[in-house]
């Protein structure tokens, strides 16, 4: 039973170190920067709904641009390069980054046509990748609140061990 509840608990520390953290992030306001963590996932609203446009999102590069993905007569086409992390929701117009690059920072730019080739809107919004020393912050709180239970359940565990009989008598 004891080995159990250690292993209960074990695995429910480890599960507390790997949450990866979300990040939302609503472009279609006015903001100044989304800021996720390294590895984390996040959500980047650019439209309410992006049925029926024709998009082109690139990332901002001196002298030239990276085209991330379009999106024509309802299919998304993704860069090789952020394909197996890159998702782009068309019914919500959400783009979904997971296991966020430091790489990944920079200025990104939208631009939403009609089918017709009509201009409709250009949005633009920073992305800054917050460096490695904020996710070991992020990692370190479960960790000691982890250990702390540990402690506590092997407190409990040895406090509730039935005594052994050790053959000494007790004098009366």
């Amino acid at each position: 039973m004891e080995q159990f509840l250690l292993l209960l608990i074990f695995a429910g520390t480890t599960c507390a170190l790997s949450i990866v953290p979300e990040t939302k992030c609503d472009a279609i306001q006015i903001i100044v920067s989304c800021a996720p963590v390294p590895g984390a996932t996040v959500y980047i609203q650019l439209m309410t709904n992006a049925t029926g446009y024709v998009l082109e999102f690139n990332k901002n590069l001196p002298g030239h641009d990276i085209k991330v993905f379009i999106v024509k007569n309802g299919k998304v086409k993704i860069r090789e390069s952020y394909r197996n992390r890159t998702e782009f929701f068309i019914d919500t117009g959400t783009l979904k980054i997971t296991d966020v690059e430091e790489d990944d920072a920079g200025q990104y730019t939208l631009k939403a046509y009609k089918p017709n080739g009509e201009f409709v809107q250009m949005l633009s919004f920073t992305l800054n990748v917050k460096g490695k020393d904020s996710r070991s912050i992020d990692i370190s709180i479960p960790a000691v609140v982890g250990v702390l239970i540990l402690i506590l359940v092997g407190c409990v565990v040895w406090k509730l061990k039935p005594c052994r009989k050790t053959g000494y008598q007790t004098l009366n």
